[in-house]
């Protein structure tokens, strides 16, 4: 009788562990905001999230053109933003950087404007990341790498303005 409660007392505290660690691991940072199709809200527009180039979450936006996304913490994400007749774009989300620690990350914020594809038109540089965003410990937060972030938003006015005769140039 005494090794049987000893048995089941062992076994309720392994299933405490086993829940405590899949909490752990579940620890994950919010990144929301709303999508623009030009000027427009942009409804049902597809939203992915890659972990390396396996699609770990997928859903459209509301009418509002609102989304929404966890991305757990440790790891280095792509986040594509795609509608047909626009162009694709996508953003690197790390979370590799944050610190461990009892403070509490800001969920990160932020717009994503798809503009229209156009016939004749290479858009094949815009299909690197338009924005990189990382944890800085300065601010105690996620913000845009904004060296990077510049640099292609730079491009894509280029593309915009130059249409098929864009040539990249560093």
């Amino acid at each position: 009788m005494l090794y049987r409660f000893v048995l089941l007392i062992i076994f309720f505290l392994s299933a405490i562990q086993l829940n405590a660690q899949s909490k752990k691991k579940e620890k994950q940072y919010d990144f929301y905001g709303r999508v623009f199709l030009e000027n427009a809200k942009g409804e049902n527009i597809t939203v992915r999230l890659y972990d390396d180039n396996e699609v770990i979450s997928e859903y459209n936006t509301d009418k509002n053109g609102k989304f929404a996304v966890g991305a757990p913490k440790l790891k280095h994400y792509t986040l594509e933003f795609e509608k047909a007749g626009f162009v694709t774009k996508r953003m690197i989300i790390n979370t590799r950087k944050v610190l461990t620690s009892k403070n509490r990350v800001e969920d990160f914020d932020f717009n994503v404007y798809l503009i229209e594809e156009l016939e004749n038109v290479n858009y094949s540089i815009l299909d690197f990341p338009i924005a990189l965003i990382e944890y800085k410990k300065s601010i105690k937060g996620f913000d845009y790498n904004k060296k990077y972030t510049r640099q292609m938003h730079k491009i894509q006015n280029e593309v915009i303005a130059n249409g098929d005769s864009f040539v990249f140039s560093d």
